[in-house]
């Protein structure tokens, strides 16, 4: 009986990692109510997607929350939607501060400038595979999830800068309610070793993002509105 629930909990092998297919359209459009860890309410967020040129992605991600506004800007390239370029800028009552990323194979260039206004540059070493960690939750949509499904890809964060190894696995399918409506979604979780975010996707097309909860701040981010774009 130990040895049958024992293979049980085995977590399925991961696959190797295939970017599908951009479900989204041009101009789309996600807005999301934000809650902390006491489930108090602490803000908003939104994404919007937009597409450059036939290769080219454009990411935008902005959150409100706490009397701080932060925004990341990514760009991606396809196939893989591997970036190319990154922008953070962060907002509060003491000032702004901003992290620019360069990517280019192997290496990362940031260029970082605090909030006295200083300027600092930083060459790190990444695989060339990486994705950049504030782009993951839409990537996500693009996988071929199903129960059981898992794959690993590599992370990087250039604020810290940090870079992990990232497991991505479906745990389980479950029928959803936001703000926007209830959904049919698939629960993923994407481990870190020290931190784990879940995410919950849509299972019909163009597979939306949800829900999500953040692995390091434990807020939680519903889905309030969806624009499909065009």
């Amino acid at each position: 009986m130990l040895l049958l629930w024992l293979a049980g909990c085995t977590q399925p092998d991961p696959q190797p990692l295939i970017v599908g297919e951009t479900p989204w359209q041009d101009g789309e459009r996600s807005t999301f109510r934000v809650t902390d860890l006491n489930g108090n309410y602490a803000g908003t967020a939104r994404f919007d997607l937009a597409r450059l040129d036939d290769q080219t992605w454009n990411l935008r991600r902005e959150i409100s929350a706490q009397g701080a506004q932060e925004i990341v800007v990514v760009d991606m390239r396809l196939p893989g939607l591997r970036p190319t370029t990154a922008t953070l800028v962060r907002i509060d009552d003491s000032g702004a501060e901003q992290v620019r990323t360069t990517y280019n194979g192997s290496v990362a260039d940031l260029e970082l400038t605090n909030k006295l206004d200083i300027t600092t540059y930083e060459r790190v070493n990444i695989p060339s595979d990486v994705r950049d960690q504030r782009s993951l939750l839409m990537l996500l949509r693009t996988l071929p999830l199903a129960q059981g499904y898992a794959t690993r890809l590599n992370s990087f964060l250039p604020v810290v800068p940090l870079l992990d190894r990232v497991t991505i696995s479906v745990t389980d399918r479950e029928e959803v309610q936001v703000p926007a409506g209830s959904f049919d979604a698939w629960k993923v979780r994407l481990d870190t070793g020290d931190s784990r975010t879940d995410a919950w996707i849509g299972v019909a097309p163009p597979y939306p993002l949800v829900k999500f909860v953040d692995g390091r701040t434990q807020g939680t981010f519903e889905l309030t509105e969806f624009q499909p774009g065009r």
